[in-house]
């Protein structure tokens, strides 16, 4: 039996949703909870530093792939984004 790294492994399948699916309403719920997830496995807290680290490099991740004219209000900016991703979180 092998483990896997649940932090890369989630991070990657976040980055190859959004590149190859974009940023609609469907998509942000399956990004919603793939974070949702990971944070759970790996008891990352909101508003702590490993939370908020990991947070911001899927954030910038995302917007390199998102054309600036994506319905994308989360994405405004990180602070939006956090309240996005935190929501059953909190």
């Amino acid at each position: 039996m092998y483990s896997i790294n649940c932090e890369n492994f989630i991070t990657q399948l976040i980055y190859t949703t959004v590149r190859y699916h974009g940023w609609d309403d469907v998509i942000k719920q399956q990004i919603l909870s793939f974070w949702t997830t990971l944070c759970c496995l790996n008891d990352l807290n909101p508003d702590t530093y490993g939370y908020d680290t990991l947070l911001n490099e899927i954030y910038q991740m995302i917007l390199k792939l998102i054309p600036n004219d994506a319905d994308a209000s989360e994405l405004k900016d990180f602070e939006d984004f956090d309240k996005f991703m935190c929501q059953y979180l909190v």
